[in-house]
């Protein structure tokens, strides 16, 4: 699994998703779907995570973490389509 550049940055530092979530000005479940991969985080968003982190976590972990994401997707279904095909 692929981890989020902004949880590991939480867990490393023990700050809780609340406690993000506010800080931002989120919601603790809109910040949960960006922490999941559910939902992508706006370039406002991430701008602010990258202020609140002090450039801890950028816009460019976000787009690298988004795009292993989508790689990962795609590599489990062609298995799946292998698997089923066998």
């Amino acid at each position: 699994m692929i981890a989020n550049p902004l949880v590991v940055w939480m867990e490393r530092r023990g700050v809780k998703a609340v406690t993000m979530a506010d800080s931002l000005g989120l919601s603790p479940s809109a910040l949960s779907h960006i922490t999941t991969g559910r939902r992508k985080a706006s370039p406002l968003v991430q701008r602010a995570i990258a202020d609140l982190t002090d450039c801890g976590v950028t816009p460019n972990d976000f787009n690298a973490y988004y795009v292993a994401r989508e790689e990962a997707k795609r590599k489990t279904v062609k298995a799946g389509r292998k698997k089923a095909a066998a």
